[in-house]
C-alpha cells in the first residue's frame, strides 16, 4: 500500500505523527511538501520527499501539476492524504487539469480518476461538504440534522441572530492569514466586520453552551469504517500555542450520522463532526471537516484507530475494534511537557510535538534522555 501524504507546511503532526503511523502499517509513503527541513530527513529516507508545494516547486504551475500527476502514477500510489484544506484544494485543482491534457493517455486519466476516486469518494458532493453552507444543503436533502447557520452576505438574517443573542461567531470561508473565525458583540461591531470583509462567504451562528467534543472517522468507498467521539476535558496554554487534553467517548448518534453521510456521499478517506453536549444532555452539530484531523491519530491509544482500519480495508486485510477504552484521557501536544514532563495537566499518554522544528528536535531528544 502506497500512500502520499501531502502536506505544504512543516507542522510537526502532519509530517511526523502521520508517516510515523502508517509506516507502523506497513505502508510506503510518499510525502509531498516544501522542502523537508533536516530533522525529517534524519527520521525518515530522503527519497519520501518530494518538492512540489505550489510555493516553492522550481517549475512553472503548469509543470508542477504535471510533475504531481505523473509521480502518483509512476510510484504507483494507491491512496492521497492531503492533510489540510489548502492540500485539499491543490489536489482537486490538480484533477481537473490533468483530465484537460493531451500529455495524459487515456488509460493515464483512467488511473488518476480511480485515485481520486479511492481517496475522496464523488468528487462534486466532497467538494460540497468542504463548504459549510453546501454541507448544510447537502445534509438537507439528505434529510440528516444540520448545524443551524446563517448566511453571512445575509445581513439582515445574522442582526437579527444578533439581536437575539449576546454575541455571534462568525466563520469565513476560504480566508486567507489568521483566524477565520470572528467573536461578535454588538452591531457596531459587525458594521466593521463587514467593512473588512466584504469579499468573504461564511456562516453565522450563536454561542451554545456546554462540552465541545469532535468525533473523527475513516471511509472507504461509501463504507464507513471506524470512528471516536472526544470531549474536550482541558485546555493547555504554553507560550508556543495551546494544547487540548481529550476524554474518549461513545455517541452513537454522531456514528449513526456519519455512516448516513458516508453512504450518501459515497465517501472516501477521512472526516470529523465537531458538536457540543449541551447542558440539557442533547448533541449539537457545528461543523464538518472533510478531512483528516489531529484526534484522528489519537484512535490508537483508545484501541479505535481509524487510520487501521482504514489501512486494513485498502489492503482486504480483517481488522476489529479491540473496544475503546472510555473516558481515557490523552494530551495531545501538551507543550508544557518540555518545561515538566510530569506536570500535573497531563496524562499517562502524551503526543508531545511542538511546531518549530528547534522545539520539535529538543522534545525528541528530551523523550530520549527520560525513556
Amino acid at each position: 500500500m502506497h500512500i502520499a501524504v501531502i502536506s505544504y507546511s512543516h507542522d510537526a503532526y502532519q509530517v511526523l505523527r502521520l508517516p510515523e503511523i502508517l509506516h507502523k502499517l506497513g505502508c510506503e509513503i510518499t510525502l509531498i511538501c516544501a522542502p523537508p527541513c533536516l530533522l525529517l530527513q534524519s527520521i525518515y529516507p530522503k527519497q519520501a520527499f518530494v518538492d512540489l508545494a505550489p510555493s516553492f516547486a522550481n517549475v512553472d504551475e503548469h509543470q508542477r501539476r504535471i510533475h504531481f500527476a505523473k509521480l502518483l502514477l509512476k510510484e504507483k500510489v494507491n491512496f492521497l492524504l492531503p492533510v489540510k484544506d489548502q492540500e485539499h484544494n491543490d489536489v482537486f485543482a490538480i484533477y481537473d487539469f490533468v483530465l484537460e491534457q493531451d500529455c495524459f493517455s487515456q488509460q493515464e486519466k483512467a488511473q488518476i480518476s480511480r485515485l481520486w476516486f479511492d481517496s475522496f469518494g464523488d468528487l462534486y458532493l466532497r467538494r460540497g461538504l468542504a463548504s459549510r453552507l453546501n454541507f448544510v444543503d447537502i445534509c438537507q436533502q439528505l434529510q440528516l440534522p444540520t448545524p443551524a447557520f446563517v448566511d453571512i452576505r445575509d445581513t439582515e438574517q445574522v442582526e437579527t441572530l444578533l439581536q437575539q443573542s449576546s454575541s455571534i461567531m462568525l466563520k469565513l470561508d476560504g480566508s486567507v492569514g489568521g483566524s477565520d473565525v470572528h467573536k461578535i458583540h454588538d452591531l457596531e461591531q459587525l458594521k466593521r466586520f463587514y467593512q473588512a470583509n466584504r469579499q468573504y462567504s461564511g456562516i453565522a451562528q450563536t454561542f451554545i453552551k456546554g462540552k465541545v467534543g469532535c468525533f473523527a472517522f475513516a471511509a472507504w468507498r461509501g463504507q464507513y469504517q471506524a470512528g471516536n467521539s472526544a470531549l474536550v476535558d482541558a485546555t493547555l496554554h504554553h507560550e508556543f500555542s495551546q494544547a487540548s487534553r481529550f476524554a474518549v467517548t461513545h455517541i452513537a448518534a454522531l456514528e449513526t450520522y456519519a455512516q448516513k453521510l458516508v453512504q450518501a456521499t459515497q465517501y472516501s478517506g477521512f472526516g470529523s463532526i465537531d458538536f457540543i453536549v449541551k447542558e440539557n444532555g442533547d448533541v449539537e452539530l457545528i461543523e464538518f471537516n472533510a478531512r483528516i484531523t489531529k484526534l484522528t491519530t489519537l484512535g490508537d491509544f483508545w484501541r479505535c484507530d481509524p487510520i487501521a482500519a482504514l489501512v486494513n480495508k485498502m489492503l482486504n486485510k480483517p481488522w476489529q475494534s479491540s473496544g475503546r477504552d472510555l473516558g481515557k484521557k490523552v494530551s495531545c501536544f501538551p507543550y508544557e511537557w518540555l518545561k515538566n514532563h510530569k506536570a500535573d495537566g497531563l496524562s499517562d499518554n502524551v503526543l508531545d510535538i511542538p511546531w518549530s522544528e528547534v522545539h520539535m528536535l529538543q522534545a525528541l531528544i528530551k523523550q530520549k534522555l527520560n525513556a
